[in-house]
């Protein structure tokens, strides 16, 4: 290690008053990510998918998603080493700088940053956007002023949020079950999904296993019931078959567990509101 070098990086940092970092793939390894390029590297057995091709080929989409589920999918499961860590610090105590990264791990905001504080070139793996939600509410004939809820694995998916609201700690009782919670958050999701201007979002752990297996591999998921709007709740897939046919690509085998639509509870502001209720009663008796 050269020290002179180490020292003169130092006094760089202590009289600059905007520091801005530029990190690749090199910053990650060290949290157990392999890199793109090296020998080990993920474009040695891969070939890029680009963005042309993924709107206009769907066996180009399919190809893609296949490449992400292989490589990206536990991409929640890594934590920020000591790079990630430091950088952060160091544009914290400044109170300004900025992270330029070429990486799509999340884990330089894992490792302290603020969302605003971070500029990610090509995008971050570890959470998807619709690129056009109108087909669900095609499909299901759906008011677009309804926005569309989001599924996740567990209650621990919170933290990934971004969620500012105080979640009240018997939600985690009541999960995977008929529960959605309306909360606040910094994220801002695809048209369609969630509100803006603040913030806010639905969200829920289902329960049936196979779905929250699914969602440990693509994270959370924008949802909503399997029927026409404002009709009977869909009990079964051969239901939900009967009404959508071919227009939608795959059906999860099975009956509906709770046979109606889940509670819903407003937690943005102190005071709980009920907006829907159903199978789960709230607040919980003991409470």
């Amino acid at each position: 290690i050269n020290m002179d070098l180490i020292t003169e990086f130092k006094k760089l940092i202590n009289e600059c008053s905007y520091p801005v970092f530029f990190t690749g793939a090199g910053i990650s390894t060290d949290s157990g990510i392999p890199d793109f390029r090296g020998p080990n590297g993920f474009w040695k057995k891969n070939t890029p998918i680009y963005f042309q091709d993924f709107i206009n080929s769907e066996d180009m989409r399919i190809k893609y998603w296949n490449q992400s589920l292989q490589f990206k999918s536990n991409f929640y499961s890594y934590e920020p080493n000591f790079g990630h860590k430091a950088i952060a610090k160091i544009i914290k105590q400044k109170n300004h700088g900025h992270c330029i990264t070429q990486n799509i791990d999340n884990l330089h905001q894992k490792g302290g940053l603020d969302v605003g504080q971070v500029t990610e070139i090509h995008g971050n793996a570890t959470y998807a956007l619709c690129l056009d939600c109108s087909k669900i509410f095609e499909l299901k004939e759906r008011d677009e002023d309804k926005p569309l809820s989001i599924l996740i694995s567990s209650f621990y998916d919170i933290h990934k949020l971004g969620v500012v609201s105080t979640i009240p700690e018997v939600v985690e009782l009541y999960w995977p079950g008929p529960l959605t919670i309306i909360v606040e958050t910094t994220l801002e999701f695809s048209d369609g999904v969630g509100t803006k201007s603040p913030n806010t979002i639905g969200i829920r752990v289902p329960d049936n296993d196979l779905a929250i297996e699914l969602l440990k591999i693509t994270g959370p998921l924008a949802v909503t019931s399997a029927n026409i709007s404002g009709n009977e709740d869909v009990k079964s897939d051969v239901d939900a078959q009967n009404i959508f046919g071919d227009a939608i690509k795959h059906y999860i085998k099975g009956e509906a567990l709770h046979g109606s639509g889940s509670t819903i509870i407003d937690l943005r502001e102190e005071d709980v509101r009920i907006l829907r209720e159903g199978p789960l009663k709230w607040p919980p008796s003991y409470c």
